[in-house]
């Protein structure tokens, strides 16, 4: 049977004492009242009439700086990081995104940036609360089949169902878990691989959001379950939705899905309603250790209520991460959190920056010898409102940011677009970056750093930006494209260089980095760029 369309009584942003009060009133099933000091009826209340309280988190990753984190501050207990986050046992279902395998066996066959977490997260996030938790995303397979596997009977034997797996190639069908008469059906896919760990004839694996069967399986989904809800791993990391997400997510709710809740970009991005059904594009982070903007240090929390005949409400909140990565007690998002773009409403921290007292460095070399301490540059300024940040804030010096928008103008007209990902960064930043860097390093002796000390990053001053072509949205992409090279070529012009540039290593001491870029003038940045030496020696040779 297909379900009649329900009537949305309440908004993204408002959820009603009314609501609120008749769900907290259908949380049993049954009524009993004392007719007398003898007698006890008891009254079922009818399915149609009942609820239940779901919640969505975004990422969660408990290994590298989040495991030394675990370890250095709370004896080893992951079970701290999940000390403010009472709500998930108030709820009836509740659902997250497992950025990675929890197991002891496997190799690592990822990047640097490969995840394994501790077995004990399994039994960790089974006490904390959650129901189920998706393992189709780009990380499931760093540590072999034999890890992944290994994950998903570990959540079983725990009591967490795995959503987003395959058992074989010919059968896609969701995960259901049943409630107070109430069933609910889960999606999950990935579209950010790995194609690889895709189901084989013989064996199990992740399901890929391309997968033709899986359009079809949320179709029957809707005609058996009361509530439909698919949770994908989609996107492009630290910007906004695209369109292919837009598509994907309209498209499924047409096939029936009542719900589609995403994550993977690390930030969060726009939810909105589209023909009853609700979309949240991205959750951002719940639990991880990317400490190098506000942004990543922060997720989205869905309270959803559901009913026999699928969503009647959405609440979200957004949930702050500590220093030591655990969720912060939850709070209300403001109107101050909400920005409107092209007639997508797209959910963010307010940006205030900071007022330096000290003077700027526009041609100081840095290194651990030459440090600028806990500097905070004058004339910082917000920059989402004249530079491409895909939704997202930082703080730039002014005549900085001035000289990056004249760039970035004349690059459109060659055709080419960029979206900045990290400007400005406190002391604060710099120093959980380069530790989180450090256990990378740790684990690979022969590899050159990335992130540099608190005291000695070009950020600090106010005057560096990195940067991404919209065409080419992965740092390791863009060095590859048209658009880095037309940078090389003319960023000079307007005063900034690249301070890491490959060839140069040895003498940088950082891997080459064709993303990142430094302002030092017009003046200046011709000189470096006629003489083809790094920049730090230019700026060594000034000083000497």
């Amino acid at each position: 049977m297909r379900y009649k369309s329900i009537s949305i009584v309440v908004g993204i942003c408002l959820f009603t004492g009314l609501v609120l009060g008749g769900f907290l009133a259908v949380r049993t099933n049954k009524i009993e009242t004392v007719a007398d000091d003898t007698e006890k009826t008891t009254y079922e209340i009818p399915i149609q009439e009942r609820s239940l309280k779901m919640v969505f988190v975004g990422d969660m990753m408990m290994d590298r700086g989040v495991k030394t984190s675990v370890i250095k501050n709370f004896g080893g207990d992951y079970s701290q990081l999940f000390a403010f986050t009472d709500y998930l046992h108030n709820a009836d279902i509740v659902v997250g995104n497992l950025e990675g395998p929890a197991s002891d066996v496997g190799k690592n066959v990822g990047s640097k940036y490969s995840f394994r977490m501790n077995p004990a997260v399994i039994a960790t996030l089974a006490n904390a609360g959650f129901s189920a938790l998706s393992l189709a995303n780009n990380h499931a397979g760093d540590w072999t089949v034999a890890a992944f596997r290994d994950t998903v009977n570990r959540m079983q034997q725990s009591g967490i169902v795995p959503v987003g797996i395959m058992e074989n190639t010919t059968e896609l069908i969701p995960q259901v878990i049943s409630k107070n008469g109430i069933n609910v059906a889960l999606f999950g896919c990935t579209d950010v691989g790995p194609t690889w760990l895709a189901p084989t004839a013989t064996g199990s694996g992740i399901v890929l959001c391309n997968n033709p069967l899986l359009v079809p399986a949320i179709e029957s989904a809707r005609e058996q379950y009361n509530v439909v809800i698919v949770t994908p791993h989609w996107g492009d990391e630290y910007v906004g939705f695209t369109k292919r997400q837009e598509t994907l997510a309209k498209q499924w709710i047409d096939a029936g899905a009542h719900g589609v809740i995403g994550h993977h970009p690390h930030v969060i991005q726009a939810t909105q309603w589209y023909n009853d059904g609700f979309i949240a594009y991205s959750l951002g982070n719940f639990i991880f250790d990317q400490h190098f903007s506000a942004e990543t240090m922060r997720g989205m929390v869905l309270e959803m209520t559901v009913n026999y005949d699928g969503i009647v409400a959405v609440q979200p909140y957004i949930s702050p991460l500590s220093k030591t990565y655990q969720p912060q007690p939850l709070r209300e998002i403001t109107d101050a959190d909400i920005v409107t773009k092209n007639s997508r409403t797209e959910t963010r921290l307010a940006v205030t920056c900071p007022q330096g007292t000290g003077e700027n460095y526009f041609l100081k070399p840095l290194s651990p010898a030459l440090s600028v301490g806990n500097h905070i540059p004058m004339n910082l300024v917000p920059i989402a409102q004249n530079l491409p940040t895909g939704g997202r804030d930082f703080c730039l010096n002014q005549s900085v940011r001035d000289a990056a928008e004249k760039m970035f103008a004349e690059a459109r007209i060659a055709g080419h677009t960029y979206l900045i990902t990290s400007a400005w960064r406190s002391n604060e930043q710099q120093q959980q970056l380069w530790q989180a860097d450090q256990v990378i390093l740790s684990q690979n002796q022969n590899q050159l750093p990335q992130a540099a000390p608190a005291g000695t990053s070009e950020h600090q001053l106010g005057t560096a930006i990195d940067i991404v072509a919209t065409n080419a949205l992965t740092l390791e992409s863009f060095g590859t494209s048209q658009a880095y090279q037309w940078m090389r070529e003319n960023a000079h012009l307007f005063g900034f260089v690249q301070s890491y540039q490959a060839g140069f290593e040895s003498v940088n001491g950082y891997i080459a980095e064709p993303w990142h870029w430094r302002y030092v003038g017009i003046e200046h940045a011709t000189a470096v760029y006629d003489q083809q030496i790094p920049l730090v020696t230019y700026l060594e040779n000034l000083e000497n």
